[in-house]
């Protein structure tokens, strides 16, 4: 063998060692863009986001890009209240919603086309039921043949049967007055109605806008909501990806609240026109937490009972929940918090 066989020899090798390399990291990037690109494909998602301190998840991933970290073309269309998302959802001009498992309860009773995907707050305090102190309407039984103004088949309507009823009066024996929470503040304070069942920041607002003159009735643990995310069926099964990148986002979300809770409240604050006095008022009653666990099912099928027994549906037996929950998408980013798996005995 001669010098320059010697040396060609070597060389041969380096190339083929190169170009197998190169093939390698090649393919790598394809492995990797492919597997990113199953929570990163380019893929327009809008979300109906109830205009409440409820829906921070959603507000500081959107503030904080990580929308843009896990999912791409992200759209908020913000709406005021879970009912009028829900139903934004559902005709189809949004994926996915953010409302109260109230509504999910109402309407799991007259359809099963949608999904919810995971709870990320829980509050005991939001609903509040507020009259004028002039009015001397201090207990149950004061509110026989009074105007209530609800938000039907919501958590506005769930909290105030409950009310009645451990009060020991019955709705039937109450005038209530279908409203949305926005316009709650108002009607009190024109004496329009008696009453008021609003959720934050309407129950705030109500306090602020009769200055001195409202009164907040002691019902905190009354009831404990949550806040929940919802797909649509039918776009979930077209585009499954988009369930697991927005979870993602929601679940980076959750951990920036959890470490910046002045910065959260800022942010909130900011994008809900909310004053700082009532951020700070109603923080402690909100716990953050990504879940779809069997807490969720429970309280679901307990208000469903209740609405059956109370005569607010015309059906005689509790929607199967299990047809509109779904733990898969959380179970394969979050398994620990998809405790809906498995066994339900």
């Amino acid at each position: 063998m001669n010098i320059q066989q010697m040396t060609q020899k070597p060389n041969r090798y380096y190339w083929v060692l190169a170009i197998v390399i190169l093939i390698g990291l090649v393919v790598s990037a394809v492995f990797l863009s492919s597997s990113r690109g199953a929570l990163h494909d380019d893929i327009a998602i809008r979300i109906a986001v109830s205009k409440t301190p409820l829906s921070a998840p959603v507000f500081i991933a959107d503030e904080m890009g990580y929308f843009d970290a896990h999912c791409s073309n992200v759209e908020l269309v913000e709406v005021v209240g879970g009912k009028r998302s829900f139903e934004m959802m559902a005709s189809g001009k949004a994926d996915f919603a953010t409302s109260s498992d109230s509504v999910i309860v109402y309407n799991a009773f007259d359809r099963s086309d949608f999904v919810t995907l995971a709870s990320f707050v829980q509050a005991d305090n939001d609903v509040k039921f507020i009259t004028r102190e002039d009015s001397s309407l201090i207990q149950g039984g004061d509110f026989v043949n009074r105007k209530i103004a609800v938000y039907k088949n919501s958590a506005s309507e769930y909290f105030l049967t409950t009310y009645l009823a451990l009060e020991g009066v019955d709705i039937a024996n109450v005038t209530l007055i279908n409203a949305t929470p926005d316009t709650m503040p108002q009607m009190l304070a024109s004496g329009e109605v008696d009453a008021i069942v609003p959720w934050e920041p309407y129950g705030y607002k109500t306090v602020q806008l009769l200055d001195g003159s409202a009164n907040v009735l002691p019902t905190k643990n009354l009831y404990s909501l949550s806040f929940n995310l919802i797909g649509n069926k039918k776009n979930m099964a077209a585009q499954p990806v988009k369930s697991a990148c927005v979870l993602s986002a929601l679940s980076d979300a959750i951990d920036y609240i959890s470490s910046n809770p002045s910065q959260t409240q800022n942010v909130i604050g900011r994008r809900l026109s909310l004053e700082s006095d009532f951020i700070f008022w109603m923080w402690p009653d909100y716990i953050f937490k990504l879940s779809l666990n069997k807490s969720l099912l429970m309280n679901l099928e307990s208000q469903a009972q209740w609405v059956v027994q109370t005569g607010g549906t015309q059906k005689t037996e509790a929607p199967d929940f299990m047809k509109v929950l779904d733990p898969g998408p959380l179970a394969k980013i979050k398994p620990e918090a998809a405790s809906l798996q498995g066994n339900l005995e």
